[in-house]
């Protein structure tokens, strides 16, 4: 017995080990770890966090602790989400918001919104984590100051660029704030960030080839102006009240050729001197994108994505005509040259590993905020705290968002968005890859946690983390309540990019994120198919890629969801009681799915339908017919997601035959032995 009890002790502490092993691998536990801000007057205590690797070179910390004022504990929590493009060219930061279905501005939605349509309109591109980013003018009017109006909503307070697009070079705030941006070099630098005196160099035409690839830039003289001969101009309506639209008519001089833009992917003037008379920043801004249509004499330009290249300049006619692609941007100066991405912010946090002078009545208060910056090393960090000044969470100053920094390490960082627009969102977070919130603050209750994109408040611009990640082109040929049989399109995996992968494996995983299969997928083939057997019925499962690049394993977060079928309902016990000529049938059924619709018992093609109720199905006949001889019959649903019915015979497993019957046949049999017998 001791030595039972001996071996149970060491197995339990082996046990113990294991697990406290497996703890420590997934959450790295604290002690009181504070830093203050360089002048000793703020600082952020750490007491618990937790860092998860979402992709090599992207992590995820979650950090829990407390700042101290007036000898007073706050509890606080913030979010950090790092990027090192040195150690993965597959991943950068990318900026995004929402185009409106007009193509003529940008509409506001959920954090989780602007992802998914980041998605939608860069494929190859999934998003592995993301914050809210600059503020936004919501509504209507020329209050630019204190009431945050404007005459173009919604648009962002300062610039902003995505993928290399200019949307916003000059906003409602002009030339004064146009140093109030920063941009995303994504090239695994220790100077990742670009930051510092912005100017304007005038408005630039891109050419475009049929690939997509620019093999032109011309200057552009002006918008919405004429400016003589051997020039270009680019016109675009503008609104000059609410709901209305300044209308402009161009006529093409003898010398000149009007290229008309007739549907454009986006048609925006950010600003134009035309405001002059209300705002003194007025100044001419515009981004316009798309495909030449037609060359007409004479164009109107009223409110839609259109917008027209007039021209007398004969380098540029004869690099315009119908069916190019063609872009018109106001150009940053060479300090932006090349910058794919580039966001505003509202305050410098840090500068060079020192923090600035940030006081305020807006930093200097409980709030919650996000910021960005990068360490020394090149390492880009997005970054998210919550509360709002009450229990439980009291949200930070922007001092203290300092000692955040310097705890990680952050020699640069910029404050963004603050207060109810606050957001953060992670993929994969309860382990089947999805993108869902981390955590929001919320107009009516900055503390309430909700699970839809749809409570939360709806903002302009998203600041993300974004990776690589092959198509999935992968689809179910067949399948049953226990089979399915994939095939998978290995095109995209082969030539993704131009980038070859080493190796690609292809998982099959349960609802609870369980690898049910696991497949090696043979690059040399264009089609890989695989068949898997012994699944549950009515079961969700989903597929995803990891694959080996660049000596390197990261996982594709590519997802394909499938439901199995339902399973084929049976008849357990059927019953028939004599009822007069007919009979009572009861039935109990076999469905675990739930797939039954309709039941019928058939009787010569003449279908009586069974009402249902608890996996009872029963009905009364009161037809003169043979028991042994009725059938029956359901309307099922097996393919949920199609919605397909399919009618099936069911198969009884127990038939209880009537009591009467059997009396009644035998009192039939005697009968007939004593008349034989009698005569």
């Amino acid at each position: 017995m001791r030595n039972i009890n001996r071996t149970l002790s060491k197995f339990l502490l082996s046990l113990l080990f294991v697990m406290l092993f497996v703890s420590i691998l997934s959450v790295s536990i604290v002690s009181a770890d504070t830093v203050k801000t360089d002048d000793g007057s703020y600082n952020y205590t750490t007491t618990r966090e937790t860092v998860r690797e979402l992709t090599k070179g992207c992590n995820f910390i979650y950090n829990l602790g407390y700042t101290t004022r007036s000898k007073v504990n706050y509890d606080q929590r913030v979010s950090l989400f790092s990027c090192d493009v040195s150690e993965n060219s597959d991943i950068k930061v990318a900026t995004w918001a929402i185009l409106d279905p007009s193509h003529t501005g940008f509409i506001r939605r959920g954090l989780l919104e602007v992802a998914k349509d980041y998605e939608r309109h860069n494929p190859g591109w999934i998003v592995l984590a993301g914050i809210n980013a600059d503020q936004y003018f919501p509504t209507f009017g020329t209050g630019i100051g204190s009431n945050g109006s404007y005459m173009y909503i919604p648009s962002p307070y300062y610039p902003m660029v995505s993928n290399g697009d200019n949307w916003f070079t000059i906003s409602a705030l002009g030339y004064a704030t146009m140093s109030n941006v920063v941009g995303f070099k994504n090239d695994g630098s220790k100077d990742p960030l670009v930051n510092g005196p912005r100017t304007a160099n005038g408005f630039m035409l891109y050419v475009y080839d049929e690939n997509d690839n620019v093999i032109d830039k011309l200057p552009v003289d002006g918008l919405n102006c004429d400016l003589g001969s051997n020039k270009t101009v680019v016109f675009a309506t503008y609104n000059d009240a609410k709901d209305s639209y300044k209308s402009i008519t161009r006529t093409a001089n003898s010398d000149e050729t009007i290229y008309y833009v007739s549907t454009s992917e986006l048609s925006y003037v950010s600003n134009t001197t035309a405001w002059k008379s209300w705002n003194d920043r007025a100044q001419d801004a515009f981004f316009g994108k798309g495909v030449i249509a037609s060359t007409p004499d004479s164009v109107t330009l009223n409110r839609g994505a259109c917008f027209a290249i007039v021209t007398s300049n004969a380098d540029v006619k004869a690099k315009l005509g119908v069916g190019v692609k063609i872009k018109v941007q106001l150009e940053f100066d060479d300090g932006f040259a090349g910058i794919e991405e580039a966001m505003g912010y509202h305050t410098v946090q840090r500068r060079g590993g020192k923090d600035q002078n940030v006081a305020n009545s807006y930093n200097s208060r409980a709030y919650p905020r996000s910021m960005f910056g990068c360490d020394a090393n090149g390492k880009v960090y997005l970054m998210t705290c919550f509360g709002d000044n009450s229990s439980p969470l009291q949200g930070l100053y922007a001092q203290e968002f300092n000692a955040v920094c310097k705890k990680y390490g952050i020699t640069d960082a910029w404050q963004m968005d603050g207060g109810g627009s606050v957001t953060s969102i992670v993929r994969d977070v309860n382990g089947t890859g999805e993108l869902k919130y981390n955590e929001a603050c919320i107009e009516a209750s900055h503390n309430k946690k909700v699970d839809t994109y749809e409570e939360y408040r709806y903002i302009l611009s998203g600041l993300f983390i974004v990776m690589k990640s092959p198509e999935l082109d992968l689809e179910v040929t067949e399948k049953s309540d226990s089979s399915v049989n994939l095939s998978l399109n290995t095109a995209n995996l082969r030539t993704a990019k131009g980038e070859k992968y080493d190796s690609v494996t292809l998982k099959v995983l349960d609802k609870n994120s369980k690898v049910y299969k696991d497949f090696e997928v043979d690059l040399e083939k264009e089609v890989n198919t695989f068949n898997i057997k012994g699944m549950i019925s009515f079961n969700d499962y989903y597929c995803e890629l990891s694959y080996t690049k660049n000596g390197y394993e990261q996982q594709g977060y590519k997802y394909f969801n499938f439901y199995t079928d339902k399973a084929k309902p049976k008849i357990d016990v059927l019953e028939a009681v004599k009822v007069g000529n007919g009979y009572e049938i009861k039935i109990s059924l076999i469905d675990t799915d739930d797939s039954i619709e309709k039941m019928y018992a058939v009787y010569n093609d003449q279908k009586y339908e069974m009402a249902l109720h608890d996996g009872i199905a029963s009905c009364t006949i009161t037809d003169n017919i043979d028991i042994n001889k009725l059938t029956y019959q359901a309307e099922c649903i097996f393919k949920v997601a199609k919605q397909e019915k399919e009618t099936v015979d069911l198969e009884v497993r127990y038939f209880k035959y009537p009591v009467s019957d059997f009396f009644s046949q035998a009192m039939n049999k005697i009968n007939e032995m004593i008349e034989r017998f009698s005569r």
